[in-house]
């Protein structure tokens, strides 16, 4: 799928001509993230692009956000949860070394 094949996805909830407007922002603006990063005055330079097209194109980046950070949390959890097995395991290793050293 090209950009403004999924810009136009996006774009169609907004109502308009839809494959219009993301051929328009795609010629504009020079790749997604100058697009998704405009102010809404840049975009609404583009011809068809209204309030309602413009909130749809700035919640991508606040929704990435989100699920970056949720996944980071989800992936920190994780780590902590191996960190502590492999704690106990080298913790476990020793005290079984030094049970068997006050043995002989």
């Amino acid at each position: 799928m090209t950009d403004a094949e999924l810009l136009e996805l996006l774009l169609r909830h907004a109502g308009g001509n839809a494959a219009e407007q993301a051929r328009q922002l795609t010629e504009f603006f020079p790749n997604l993230a100058a697009i998704f990063e405009a102010s809404p005055e840049d975009l609404r330079t583009v011809e068809g692009i209204d309030d309602e097209a413009i909130l749809l194109l700035r919640l991508v980046p606040e929704l990435h956000r989100r699920y970056f950070l949720s996944r980071a949390h989800v992936e920190r959890v994780l780590l902590d949860s191996v960190l502590r097995r492999v704690s106990a395991a080298v913790f476990l290793r020793r005290a079984g070394r030094d049970a068997l050293s006050a043995l002989s």
